[in-house]
């Protein structure tokens, strides 16, 4: 079983994001999570729970903070993803990846510290996903997420995998000091 913590925008970003992904049958994120911003990928996130407590602690010692969702990039060929800014987020990052202390082989192949660019995923190519119709899809995306989009982040959430191989809700860890919710 597979973990991930996140930063998620609000409701109606988030559906307006959904929208935009649905509009397009080949691409399969909708279907896998809902929109999001990684803030640890899932190396050190073990089924057995031991990094949760540890990682909830650094949660508490954040206080919200605003991120900025920007206009739609893409890395090479094979992700177009809305850009994101705020120094926090990679503070935030960086906290979570010293908490959990993935290995530096893990740390490499997921693009974390120094690797890590926040971004909120539209699609990404595969099979039924081609470069040629990602960049089309990148053009439709320019007009619809026009301008910056700011919103304050006031919790962590964490994803869990389900059998199928998509992520649902597993808690959001608020940050400061008010306690977690309960799965």
């Amino acid at each position: 079983m597979k973990f991930f913590a996140a930063i998620v925008p609000p409701v109606q970003f988030s559906m307006m994001v959904s929208d935009f992904q649905k509009r397009y049958p080949e691409n399969r994120q909708p279907g896998i999570v809902e929109p999001h911003i990684t803030v640890k990928t899932p190396d050190g996130l073990t089924g057995d729970l031991s990094w949760l407590a540890p990682l909830r602690e650094e949660c508490r010692k954040v206080q919200s903070f605003e991120v900025s969702i920007l206009q739609p990039e893409t890395f090479d060929t094979s992700v177009l993803y809305l850009g994101i800014e705020s120094g926090k987020i990679t503070d935030l990052h960086r906290s979570l990846v010293e908490c959990v202390k993935p290995t530096p082989a893990e740390i490499r192949e997921n693009f974390e510290l120094e690797r890590y660019e926040p971004h909120l995923t539209l699609a990404i190519s595969d099979d039924l996903m081609t470069p040629d119709l990602l960049e089309k899809i990148k053009k439709e995306a320019e007009s619809e997420f026009t301008g910056v989009f700011r919103f304050n982040a006031m919790f962590a959430r964490i994803f869990r995998e389900n059998p199928d191989g998509s992520y649902i809700q597993y808690e959001d860890i608020p940050f400061g000091t008010a306690p977690p919710s309960a799965p």
